[in-house]
């Protein structure tokens, strides 16, 4: 079953009775950056922070929108910068933080006493029980997956318990840009440089840049092909930069540039 904007008023509705998230993530986001401008050659977080601010915050607000209780498991995969996950624990969840190199940022894992886990999920299964975890983030990171992402999306789904749901956002490649950069270019990409630039980072930072990205239609494809349900589909961004496309988006949000999927494990009694 897929979901999409036009369920985004009851998700404004739900995310007012949750509006202390904000405040939680801005003052956990500006702690971390205090933190990492003390270090004078690290204003990596700080730059992050100023361009991807509100996709945090978009992921955010998904995530406690559609959470019961704080008395939950969560699970960030790929949480460097640790912005969303110390939020999170901020907020009095329960929250593991899994990262290819947990060591990279350890004084930030210190700092906030945060719970972290080494995992290449490239090549490793997921370190839970199955049906032990009651939400996993998976943002924009699965762009970046170049060995078996459907491996990946499996043990996501093995280690959910039932009812339990994956979130996931990635670049929209069916976006406006994505698109444009297609027809105009002949660039297979939407939120990306260009394909030379993403393949050698892994020399130059450690780790791929974007191997692919996919579009809305893929992406609910694949996540209904390993068995998750009920998928909504939720657009954002794409006007702040450019405020005279806000009607386009707001017509077709479809176009937007970033897309987020509620995805859930099915339950026994919703099968």
């Amino acid at each position: 079953m897929y979901r999409n904007q036009n369920q985004q008023t009851l998700v404004n509705t739900l995310r007012k009775q949750n509006m202390d998230y904000k405040p939680v993530l801005h003052n956990t986001a500006s702690e971390i950056i205090e933190l990492s401008l003390k270090k004078q050659t690290d204003s990596y977080y700080q730059s992050f922070w100023k361009s991807q601010a509100w996709r945090v915050e978009e992921t955010l607000a998904n995530l406690v929108t559609h959470l019961e209780s704080k008395r939950k498991l969560i699970v960030d995969i790929g949480c460097n910068p640790p912005i969303l996950l110390a939020s999170i624990k901020n907020l009095g969840y329960q929250t593991i933080g899994l990262d290819i190199n947990p060591d990279s940022f350890r004084e930030y894992i210190e700092q906030f006493n945060l719970s972290t886990v080494k995992c290449d999920i490239d090549n490793q299964m997921l370190p839970f029980e199955d049906n032990s975890v009651d939400a996993i983030v998976l943002a924009e990171v699965f762009e970046h997956l170049r060995i078996n992402p459907l491996f990946t999306l499996s043990e996501t789904y093995r280690v959910l318990r039932p009812g339990g749901f994956l979130l996931l956002s990635t670049p929209n490649l069916h976006s406006l840009k994505g698109i444009k950069n297609f027809l105009l270019k002949g660039n297979n990409y939407s939120c990306a440089s260009n394909i030379f630039k993403e393949f050698n980072k892994i020399n130059t930072i450690g780790y791929f840049g974007h191997i692919r990205e996919y579009t809305w239609q893929e992406m609910n494809s694949l996540l209904q092909e390993i068995g998750y349900v009920e998928q909504n589909n939720i657009f954002s961004g794409g006007a702040t930069k450019n405020p005279s496309l806000a009607p386009i988006y707001s017509l077709i949000p479809t176009l937007r540039p970033v897309l987020h999927i509620l995805a859930f494990k099915p339950s026994p009694e919703k099968p």
